[in-house]
């Protein structure tokens, strides 16, 4: 506020007119100017502080209002992530007891069919074993046999050449 330097006598509001005038206050009086200043003051002070005030309702209406618009909307989403939560979990059950449903069966008959394979296979694999033990055997009497055939075989050349001689 700016200091009363020059204080004239000028007229005075007309508010402040009327309460000296009930209070019956001296026109003459030296203090009425500078009560005249201190009433503009404190008006003006009062005019400032009633536009700031306004203002800023008017600042915190509009944040009020995105704040309420905000709220809304989380509600809004919650719910919806609420009902896509349930939406989710009703699908996963429904899959797992569909997958229980269609797959079970299946699953149980390919596991049949794998282990009647793994009992043919051990079936096959010991009879090709005791095959392959009976071939061996085999082979070696063969070869035994051969053996001993062409060992009489080369004796009586031999001796049938050793008695050609003599």
């Amino acid at each position: 506020m700016d200091a009363p330097e020059d204080l004239t006598r000028g007229p005075l509001p007309e508010d402040l007119q009327l309460l000296l005038h009930e209070l019956k206050v001296p026109t003459s009086d030296p203090l009425l100017p500078l009560l005249g200043w201190l009433w503009t003051q404190v008006n003006q002070t009062t005019n400032t502080i009633a536009d700031a005030r306004m203002s800023f309702i008017a600042a915190l209406d509009t944040r009020l209002e995105k704040i309420t618009t905000s709220a809304d909307l989380l509600v809004g989403v919650n719910q919806q992530m609420e009902l896509t939560r349930k939406s989710v979990a009703t699908i996963s059950s429904e899959t797992a007891e569909r997958i229980g449903s269609e797959l079970k069966a299946p699953i149980e008959q390919s596991l049949s069919s794998c282990r009647t394979l793994a009992q043919l296979l051990d079936r096959l694999l010991r009879d090709t074993t005791q095959l392959l033990e009976r071939t061996h055997r085999k082979q070696l009497r063969a070869v035994l046999v051969a053996g001993f055939l062409t060992g009489v075989l080369t004796g009586l050349c031999l001796s049938s050449l050793g008695f050609l001689h003599h």
